[in-house]
């Protein structure tokens, strides 16, 4: 924000060297005349260097509040596995990806476009005014009151619609997710049941946005006509009072077109002040969306309809109670964990992870996890998940607690052997408990 003050004092000597210029003109004085019209040229060159350097840090800025709200949401939702069921993660994931950076893309920009549109109209006012007529500044400043009001005014009804458009927005996103899968398999029913959804979601995103847009612009005309109206008067009372004085009329004109330029300020501040106030409001619902809250997992487990079976050399029923006693005791060895679908299997060993901080845990699609040293792309699924376990075999320093679930789902009896051959490895030394998908 510095390089923005300096560079609004430059564009202050600016306008006060081309006033200084005319009076000097007017007065005789020529060569004062010269020097000041000197400073007024350098100052048109010197002011753009201030403003590239702050298009730098504006750009740093953004991203280095993205970076805070993935630290922020990292360290809020580590271990959070419930997210990783794909209707939650696809409610989610949406707001931690593209919605998460373009609101602090939109945040950090529109405070940047305020601070900017503030200093740009307050410097030059001030040595307008300090070289005609202290008066100014009071039609300004009540030209300034008028927009605040219609902000005021104006508020709850931007809330209101930027919430529907970011709703609107978030539903599209998300159904452009599930768009791949319904594109690229190729079927027809798929795709225009996919089409027709994406259809009537992006309908909707663009229905919200123009009725925010022109929300936003009928205030803004109407500030914007407001506000001419308290400047006009101010000027047409001093050009009344400084008809014979030649000095003054010179100054004013010479001034007319940067008083042009202060009121365009001034009707940028009040639509970049209503963007940062529809800004504002979308962060709100991104913290308030992206909070991690607490869920009682339990009463999405039905007990009854699972069993947790010992599968060491004499395979056993255990309890839920007993499960927990000794992984608590860090017993070393292989827990299985079954039953019907939508008995709450996944939901039980997502339970599990939430009560041991020191614990591994391998989701069902685990191609995206990322491990030191091991590349996965391009590998098959059994590949993938061979090449993970043995990893963890090689990197476990023991007594440590895994949780896999459903590993051996969409994999062939091959790659199953595989895989259950190595869990055995893992297990000699560590606690293993999975969900097995068959």
């Amino acid at each position: 924000m510095g390089f923005l003050l300096f560079q609004q004092i430059i564009v202050g000597i600016s306008t006060y060297a081309i006033v200084i210029t005319m009076e000097s003109l007017v007065g005789g004085d020529f060569e004062n005349a010269l020097i000041y019209i000197s400073i007024f040229v350098i100052s048109l060159i010197v002011v753009y260097f201030p403003s590239a350097l702050s298009q730098i840090f504006l750009e740093k800025w953004i991203f280095e509040a993205f970076s805070k709200f993935v630290v922020g949401f990292t360290e809020d939702h580590k271990g959070n596995t419930q997210l990783l069921r794909l209707s939650e993660r696809r409610d989610k994931e949406v707001w931690f990806t593209t919605e998460a950076f373009d609101i602090c893309n939109e945040m950090c920009s529109s405070s940047y476009e305020v601070f900017s549109a503030v200093l740009n109209a307050s410097v030059s006012l001030v040595v307008i005014a300090f070289l005609i007529s202290t008066d100014i500044l009071i039609w300004y400043g009540a030209a300034a009151i008028f927009i605040l009001i219609l902000n005021q005014i104006s508020k709850r009804s931007i809330e209101d619609r930027s919430k529907e458009f970011q709703e609107s927005r978030s539903k599209l996103n998300s159904t452009l997710l599930g768009g791949w899968a319904n594109i690229h398999s190729g079927n027809d029913e798929n795709e225009k049941a996919w089409m027709e959804n994406y259809q009537n979601s992006v309908h909707s995103a663009s229905a919200r946005k123009t009725q925010l847009h022109l929300f936003k612009s009928i205030f803004s005309t109407i500030a914007a006509i407001g506000a001419l109206g308290f400047v006009g008067v101010g000027n047409w009372l001093v050009i009344s009072e400084n008809l014979h004085n030649l000095t003054v009329m010179a100054t004013l004109v010479v001034t007319l077109p940067r008083q042009l330029q202060i009121m365009q300020a001034i009707f940028h501040l009040h639509n970049v002040s209503l963007n940062l106030l529809s800004a504002r409001f979308r962060n709100k619902e991104l913290l308030s969306i992206t909070k991690s809250t607490e869920v009682d997992l339990t009463n999405h487990i039905n007990q009854e309809l699972i069993s947790i079976r010992n599968a060491g050399t004499n395979p056993e029923i255990v309890s839920s109670n007993d499960l927990e006693s000794n992984i608590n005791a860090l017993a070393n060895g292989r827990y299985t964990i079954t039953g019907e679908n939508g008995s709450g299997k996944s939901t039980y060993l997502s339970y599990l992870k939430s009560r041991f901080a020191n614990s591994v845990y391998i989701p069902t699609e685990s191609s995206e996890l990322i491990f030191n040293d091991l590349q996965v792309r391009d590998m098959s699924s059994g590949q993938t998940k061979f090449s993970q376990i043995n990893h963890l075999i090689t990197s476990s320093k023991g007594n440590l607690v895994y949780f896999l679930d459903e590993w051996d789902a969409n994999l062939d009896s091959t790659n199953r052997k595989k895989i259950d051959k190595a869990i055995e490895t893992l297990a000699v030394d560590n606690t293993v408990i999975e969900v097995l998908h068959t």
